[in-house]
């Protein structure tokens, strides 16, 4: 498996990704939470999944991936992003 950085990171308008939770099987115990999510959306290349136990909601879950994703491709998050440079 190749972890070598990307070149390049997908426009945030190119990924996507889906959020949901599973039954812990415990009584009274929150569920499992889970994210994934893919880039580019139109031709996935990259692939992350989080789970978290007892998460609850992956929704909630979901700022863990794009965190993820700043890290990996070395996103400078400090100047604002215009949407119509994404684009």
């Amino acid at each position: 498996m190749n972890m070598a950085k990307p070149p390049q990171p997908p426009p945030a308008d190119h990924v996507a990704g889906l959020a949901g939770s599973a039954d812990s099987g415990q009584p009274g115990a929150p569920p499992h939470a889970w994210f994934i999510g893919y880039a580019p959306a139109a031709a996935p290349r990259y692939a992350v999944v989080v789970i978290v136990e007892h998460g609850e909601h992956g929704s909630d879950i979901a700022p863990i991936f794009r965190e993820l994703l700043i890290s990996w491709f070395d996103i400078d998050t400090s100047q604002p992003v215009d949407a119509e440079e994404v684009q």
